[in-house]
């Protein structure tokens, strides 16, 4: 390091140092104001005690608080003396030293350091690349064409007040910074010296740039805040700049969910902004630019954001208590949130009107063992009643809450209540009740007066009320719903981004190559489903109920999709380790896995097992190691059907082979014994093997293979398995 670099290091080391003694020296000081305050309370209030004494004793109190104002003083001219010390460092060229673990700091009179781009090509007019690259640091108020950013790694919101440096380097070595006093949101596939791309548009700024082959897969991005070092982010071996290259010069698409990936339309107009926006265009991030374009705007997938791990909260509008979903009875909602103990305007001011009778908001839920909190806070009503009741009909538990110590005043034996007690007076509540199925539960939110809940109301009087939730089997912390259920976050949590598709005749298009015994792994909210692929040249079709050559009901399975990735060969077991990792990392739960095979003699070696259900002349039988069935119309077809023991709400999957002489042969899924009575999965037999995927709803599944109206031709290797989820890697 310099010696310039060394000094700068220890001046900023000195003022650190200052800093914190001046902070002692201040908690001294108010100390002292809080004994002299102590004092001065006593000394009013003892009797016989002098007027000197108290003088003498509000004298040190404001001697205190003048010393605590100097000290104040002192504190913020030091920390803008280290500020500036820093910014002294940033000025000029300091050499990085990684033993040290310090921040880099490179920088050349508002240019990057030029030996680190060689090479680089910059869009627009940026850096002139005709001739000697020297660097330029791009203009706040720069914008080019939109480039997508190239995963999401990271997103960073940086607020409009702050100026940040973002500063880039691989293995000690410097890289490239972006200094901007605009709200700007980072998005970052790789963070390597070589190709670099700064792409802005609007409000984004992205930082795309490769990597070379001999390179290490590890990086640290360092933030800087006004100089100083705020954050780090390392981009690990299993990040987005792994899964591209494993697309280099083969076939193949990364595909990743995300409002910075996807436009409006299908020509790439307009960004995807918000949970709800049909998703017209959806990039690849891979090297092979095979993009998901839909021109039909009814046929489009919705963006939609959910914390990982799910949505627990069933109601919507959960921070818009004006919303006429909430039903008001005898109270009117300010039309603007106010401050909360956290400092957010997330609180609604509910007063009761002048009318006689109750003054609540009430709501309707689900079924099932369910689960009610709101927080609550006196604003002129001390008492607060929560109640619910079932199908509309019996009060099935209440409880009424003193607001001012958060006692239970009463409670009916069946309401459960849970107080939790929040900063600045405010109080969780709670409710549930087990077993609440075949109706609609209400929950009412409600004033209470002197233990009633029917009074007249003052006109003004009410409660302030945040944060209301329902869900079912247990009380869980708050999530946010919007308008929608497509647009759910949590406090705390990672939020995963993922297109829903209607099961109808929403499609993402893609135009591929010929693809042969390669792979696909399809990311969603409920999992990981990992398979084979072999597609022909052409279009292939993501939705509405699966993928070209895959399985039925994957999308079912798999829940809203997070991601796609496809390659044009057989991956190893490392990568896909590496590939799973890296879908769990953007919020899929684990990967699907088989259980054992539960059908009784799949490979038909003799003709047990299988009730013959033939209809009209159609005729069905087990021979030579294959089941052979034949049939001329829907009322004349050999059917084969087996009863396998299932467990409601989990997934199943159902594969069997086939050869077919003429016609069609299919296979279904039926909840009951009789044909095609209750169906919950079902497929034509035309492509060997043929499968689905498919819920059980009890304890019993009937699987059928059957001549679907006129066909012949023979089933063999028919297998029924249980699919689980792995959470692990």
């Amino acid at each position: 390091m310099s010696t310039t670099a060394d000094t700068l290091a220890q001046l900023v080391n000195n003022t650190d140092q200052l800093l914190q003694t001046v902070t002692q020296v201040k908690q001294t000081f108010e100390q002292s104001k809080a004994d002299a305050e102590a004092a001065a309370a006593t000394s009013t209030t003892q009797a016989g005690i002098s007027t000197a004494q108290a003088t003498e004793s509000s004298n040190q109190r404001l001697l205190a608080q003048q010393a605590k104002d100097q000290t104040d003083a002192i504190k913020s001219a030091v920390e803008t003396l280290k500020d500036q010390t820093q910014a002294i460092a940033l000025s000029g060229d300091v050499s990085y030293d990684p033993a040290a673990n310090q921040a880099p700091l490179a920088r050349s009179n508002g240019k990057i350091d030029p030996q680190w781009i060689q090479g680089a090509a910059y869009p627009g007019n940026a850096v002139d690349t005709s001739g000697a690259v020297t660097g330029a640091l791009i203009p706040d108020n720069t914008q080019y064409a939109f480039t997508p950013a190239m995963a999401r790694l990271f997103d960073v919101f940086i607020p409009e007040t702050l100026t940040r440096e973002i500063i880039v380097y691989e293995d000690g070595v410097q890289g490239i910074y972006i200094t901007t006093d605009r709200k700007i949101r980072l998005n970052c596939y790789g963070v390597y010296e070589t190709t670099a791309r700064l792409p802005v548009y609007g409000d984004y700024v992205t930082i795309q740039l490769d990597r070379n082959d001999n390179q290490a897969d590890t990086v640290t991005v360092f933030f800087m805040v006004n100089g100083l070092l705020f954050d780090t982010v390392k981009v690990s071996a299993f990040s987005d700049l792994y899964v591209r290259n494993l697309l280099n010069s083969t076939s193949g698409f990364l595909l990743l969910v995300s409002p910075g990936h996807s436009t409006l339309t299908n020509a790439g107009v307009a960004k995807v902004e918000n949970p709800g926006d049909a998703i017209g265009l959806l990039r690849d991030l891979g090297p092979n630019g095979i993009n998901a374009a839909q021109a039909t705007a009814t046929a489009r997938p919705l963006l939609g954001r959910v914390p990982v791990g799910g949505r627990r909260n069933l109601w919507t509008y959960t921070e818009d208590l004006t919303n006429s979903v909430w039903e008001k009875t005898g109270v009117t909602v300010d039309p603007e949130p106010v401050l909360a103990y956290d400092g957010t305007k997330t609180a609604w001011v509910v007063r009761e009107d002048t009318s006689t009778g109750p003054h609540r908001i009430a709501r309707s839920g689900t079924t099932g063992n369910t689960r009610s909190t709101v927080e609550v806070k006196a604003f002129g009503r001390t008492e607060f009643d929560l109640s619910f009741y079932w199908n509309n009909g019996p009060l099935v538990g209440s409880f009424v809450v003193n607001l001012t110590d958060g006692t239970v005043i009463s409670n009916s034996s069946n309401s459960f209540p849970v107080v939790e007690p929040l900063p600045d007076g405010w109080l969780r509540i709670g409710t549930g009740r087990d077993g609440m199925n075949g109706g609609n539960t209400t929950i009412y939110f409600e004033m209470s007066n002197a233990g009633n809940q029917s009074y007249t109301g003052d006109g003004k009087s009410g409660l302030l009320i945040r944060h209301p939730q329902y869900e079912l089997n247990a009380h869980t912390d708050y999530q946010r719903v919007g308008a929608t259920a497509r647009d759910v976050t949590e406090p705390g949590v990672q939020d995963c981004y993922y297109a829903y598709f209607d099961g109808s005749d929403d499609i993402l298009p893609f135009t591929v190559p010929a693809i042969t015994d390669g792979t696909i792994i399809l990311a969603g909210t409920k999992g990981i489903w990992i398979d084979s692929l072999t597609v022909s040249a052409g279009t292939f079709n993501l939705g509405p109920k699966t993928y070209t050559g895959g399985p039925g009901g994957i999308l079912a399975l798999v829940g809203d999709v997070i991601g796609m990735f496809i390659i044009g060969r057989a991956i190893t077991a490392g990568e896909q380790t590496a590939l799973i990792n890296y879908f769990k990392g953007k919020g899929a739960p684990g990967y699907f896995e088989f259980d054992a095979n539960l059908a009784t003699n799949g490979t038909f070696d003799a003709d047990t097992n299988w009730d013959d259900v033939d209809v009209g002349t159609g005729t069905s039988q087990i021979s030579g190691g294959v089941l052979s069935v034949t049939g001329t119309d829907t009322s004349n077809r050999g059917i084969r059907r087996q009863a396998i023991a299932t467990v409601a709400n989990e997934f199943y999957f159902m594969e069997v082979e086939s050869s077919i002489s003429s016609g069609t042969l299919a296979m279904l899924a039926n909840a009951t014994s009789t044909f095609a009575n209750s169906i919950l999965g079902s497929t034509s037999a035309a492509i060997s093997p043929a499968a689905f995927a498919f819920k059980a709803v009890g304890t019993t599944t009937y699987a059928f293979l059957y001549a679907s109206g006129a066909g012949d031709g023979d089933f063999d290797n028919f297998t029924f398995r249980k699919i689980t989820l792995n959470t692990g890697a």
